[in-house]
Order: C-alpha cells, then structure tokens, then sequence
C-alpha cells in the first residue's frame, strides 16, 4: 500500500490520520518529508482512485447505471455481467495482468463498489432501461423476437449471456432426454401427430426464455405443482445452471414477505424455489409489490432501508400451493400466479445423472425456447395457459377468499 501510494501520489502539506512505518515509508518515497496529502485526502482514497484510473485505462469493465457490473470476455468476444464475488475475481485477474497492486479482500469490496457506481464506466447502451431483446449466446447474438442472429462486436452490449448455441431449426424429437424428461414428469405426449407443442411444453419453453432473458413486465411468479420426486427440482437447478450460482437465490415466498430476508433479491436475476412452504403465506402485499416490480423497501441487517425496483423474476416448485394467511382482496395474488401442473405420479426411478443430460442437450433446449419467445411478445407477456393449473388456481382462490366462501356457503343471492 505505501509503496504505491508513495509511486503515485504527490505527498504536500496536511493533516491525515495514519502514523507509523507505513506513513514514513509513503511520504519518503514521495520525496518528501511532510506528512499529508494534497487537499487533504487520505492515502486510502488515493490508493482507490489509482486502482479505478488502471482499470479505466484496460478499457473492460462497464456498468449501467444500476449496481451491475460487466466485464469483456476476450476469448469470446463477449460482454458478461459480474456478480459481486465473480467482480472481485475479475478485479484481481486485471490487476495481475496489469501488474498492478497486490489487493486484498477488504480493498476489493470497495474497489467492486465503486466500479459499479463511477459515471466513468457507464454504458449508455446497458443503462437503457428498456428490456432488450437481444440475448448473447457463446457463438452469436440471438434476436428473440425474430429469431435471427448477428456475430459478436465489442460495442454490442446485452445484459443476457447464455452458454448454448442456438439453432433455429431445432426440433424436439422423441429420442431426446428432454422429450422423455416431458413425457414423464408432465405425464402428456408433448407433440402431437401434426408436429404441435402440448400446451404445457409450450407454457415451460415460454416460461424459461421469460425468466432467462431480460423481459420485463409480466407481473407472473411461475408455480411447478405437482407430486414428489417428478422432475420440478430438476429443471429449476437447470435453470440455476444456465444463470451461474450468483445469478439466482432459493428464497421462498415467506421470505419475501420479511423485509430484511427481501433484500436478497436486489443483485440477482432469478428467485428458484425448490419447495413451497406449507406454513402461512402472510405480508401479500410486499410479495405481490416484488413479483409486479413495484417500488419496495427492503433492509438489509445493519443498513439503512431503501427504495427499489424490483427487477428479479420467480419459479417456484410445490406439492401444494401456500396457505395465505390473509385474505387475498380481489384475487390480485392469485392473478400473478401461473401454475403448471406437473405429474401427480411420483418417478422413483429417475435417472440420477438427468440433471447432466438436460445440461448436455442445453442447444437444443433453449433454442426450442427462444422459438417460443416472439409468441410472448406478440401477446405481449400473456403465455399459453395449462387447463389443470387454470382450474388448480380457481380452487386456490375459492378456497383462500374467506369471506367469500362464506357468504356462498351461508347466504342466498340473486341472479
């Protein structure tokens, strides 16, 4: 630090509140013997803008305006979003590369905040704030809405890196996994004989490219409901694969009903629930607040509340859907749920390597999803409804409006 600091800074007159060896060291290399800095700042904001001048100067971090830092990937030629601790890991790689400063934990917290913050730094481009329709795939740029592609260029910026390669011919056929994966835990032949989607493949395919790309809008949290040991946890932990294990937090929709548990989802993409609770369902306002992305205060532990948008999108596995523990007025809970309804059989002899073979058909798998995604925005954000998760969602509502049932059950009305 001081010798660095000592390279770097002119050292003037002043007053700072360091002592000892490492200030001699600092202020003698300096060529000077008084002990302070110009303006009065300390070395340690010196050492942080020297540390920000460097990685201005590698031109290959960019943010856009929102805490979310990107990092250019040149091997691929890509631009890719850094979650907190894959930031500090880039940071570190930079600086090594560069020769830099040696940094350490706490140094590269801070260095990781003030990357996501500088003005220097910002990309117009990802600051839009119109979801883009554009993902980035390991070969290509992908447009979801008409399905063609355009190669990789520096100044193409997209928040949305996905690690498959996408064919527009893609077809599912029935030697696949993925069809025998669909066939058993949705327990429905998923193409017809005239080549057509079943209405719940569809709702899963349209589901996944919503959650994975950066469309905004739908005010849906997506429920996979069905029996154990079906196949739901299996394609929520695909999912956690495709996004990377800092894109997405397992919280259950109790927990996004605690304030301080909320605060979770301000840096990730996806909330995967692998098992919806079975206690009550309470605080439907702030739930329904984030699944709408509505304005939300959220505090973390030790911190100040704010204010944010939330951005994050949900699917969420369950043998049942959640008690409420308070009456949903109007059903604006329930509105914002889409059930798909999986198998009501258990698998108990599924194939402990499924997970790995889904992974492995991942071209396949996403390229029949973006096929899927101009249907959404031309409907714009409505998706294909599944029969059984549209009358499991009536029952819930039926069930879970108190006053409602009552005045049915005990009360005569006109027609």
């Amino acid at each position: 630090f001081g010798l660095y600091c000592g390279k770097l800074c002119e050292v003037k007159s002043g007053i700072i509140n360091i002592e000892g060896d490492l200030l001699m060291l600092a202020t003698r290399l300096a060529g000077t013997t008084r002990y302070g800095l110009q303006g009065g700042r300390s070395l340690k904001t010196l050492y942080i803008q020297q540390i920000m001048k460097l990685l201005y100067d590698a031109n290959c971090f960019r943010n856009d305006g929102q805490q979310n830092v990107y990092r250019y990937d040149e091997a691929q030629g890509i631009w890719k979003r850094q979650f907190p601790v894959e930031c500090r890991r880039a940071i570190n790689e930079v600086m090594v590369k560069m020769k830099g400063p040696v940094l350490h934990v706490v140094d590269l917290r801070q260095i990781q905040i003030e990357l996501a913050e500088d003005q220097r730094f910002l990309e117009p481009k990802l600051a839009q704030q119109q979801p883009s329709q554009w993902i980035v795939t390991c070969d290509a740029r992908v447009n979801l809405r008409y399905c063609n592609t355009s190669e990789h260029k520096r100044d193409g910026f997209e928040k949305m890196y996905l690690d498959f390669k996408f064919d527009p011919q893609a077809q599912l056929k029935k030697e696949s996994v993925f069809y025998s994966f669909l066939k058993s835990s949705l327990d429905v032949e998923p193409v017809d004989a005239e080549g057509n989607l079943h209405p719940k493949v569809r709702l899963l395919l349209e589901s996944t490219i919503y959650l994975l790309s950066e469309f905004q809008g739908a005010k849906k949290a997506f429920i996979l409901l069905g029996a154990p040991h079906t196949g739901k946890s299996v394609w929520l932990n695909f999912l956690a694969m495709m996004v990377g294990e800092h894109a997405y937090a397992p919280l259950s929709l109790q927990d996004l009903g605690d304030r301080f548990r909320a605060s979770c989802i301000e840096n990730v993409h996806l909330v995967l629930t692998h098992e919806v609770r079975c206690s009550t369902l309470k605080n439907l306002n702030i739930v329904k607040g984030i699944i709408s992305g509505d304005p939300t205060i959220i505090e973390a532990k030790g911190k100040q509340p704010k204010t944010i948008i939330p951005r994050v999108k949900l699917m969420l596995a369950a043998n049942a859907l959640p008690m409420l523990g308070e009456t949903d007025v109007g059903g604006a809970f329930t509105e914002r749920l889409s059930v798909l309804v999986f198998s009501s059989k258990s698998v108990e002899d599924r194939d402990p390597e499924l997970l790995d073979k889904l992974y492995a058909e991942r071209d396949l798998i996403l390229s029949l999803a973006v096929q899927q995604a101009k249907n959404i925005i031309i409907h714009k954000l409505r998706f294909t409804e599944d029969p059984e998760g549209v009358r499991a969602l009536e029952s819930y509502q039926a069930e879970g409006n108190a006053v409602p049932s009552f005045l049915r059950e005990n009360y005569l009305t006109d027609k």
